[in-house]
């Protein structure tokens, strides 16, 4: 639990800090952000990541909420679709699917599809999970996100997580056990500066 209070304790002081650097409000620096993020056009449909939900967006939330979500936000479902929302100006958070009992033969096709979409992923890690890499000007390629790593960091607006319970190069079988995957679209610099703003 420590840990995760250290964590939490960081991403405050980083997001607290940059704001009283550069003379702006978190307020304002959200408001910066998320249309940096919206920019970049990641989503599920009409649900894109840092773009405020339409009228006809809230009505589904309305219609389709999840009870269990962060403070400041609400949380529904929109057919396969969640979605986490600000309660406050209604920003788009992060959208995810999730597939609780699916097949081998399902994720590699997923794999395949994706990369169809997005091209060839930032990087991978325990061949469990794949991800997309964006900063403002697009996808970051995974030489330049391996180089900047080796330097020091890599600077990430947008992510896009595609993660299964098993490896992607298992092997199908007829009678295997069903599988567990998501896919997630999130921002790591907005969800840090709205964690900020909560904790005001």
């Amino acid at each position: 639990m420590k840990i995760y209070t250290l964590i939490f304790t960081l991403l405050m002081f980083w997001a607290l800090s940059f704001s009283s650097v550069t003379g702006t409000t978190v307020e304002e620096e959200i408001d910066r952000v998320a249309g940096e993020v919206a920019k970049l056009e990641l989503g599920f449909g009409d649900y894109v990541l840092g773009r405020k939900l339409s009228d006809k967006q809230k009505s589904m939330a309305a219609e389709q909420p999840i009870k269990k979500s962060l403070q400041g936000t609400y949380k529904f479902l929109d057919g396969e679709i969640y979605v986490i929302a600000a309660n406050d100006n209604d920003i788009v958070l992060g959208v995810y699917k999730n597939y609780p009992d699916t097949s081998m033969d399902d994720i590699k096709k997923m794999v395949g599809a994706l990369m169809f979409e997005y091209g060839e992923p930032t990087a991978s890690a325990h061949d469990k999970m794949i991800y997309w890499t964006y900063d403002e000007n697009g996808k970051i390629d995974q030489d330049t996100f391996n180089l900047q790593k080796d330097s020091g960091g890599a600077p990430s607006l947008a992510t896009i997580k595609f993660s299964s319970s098993e490896m992607f190069t298992a092997e199908v079988k007829k009678d295997e056990e069903p599988t567990s995957a998501y896919l997630m679209i999130t921002s790591d610099p907005l969800s840090k500066l709205f964690l900020a703003k909560t904790k005001e």
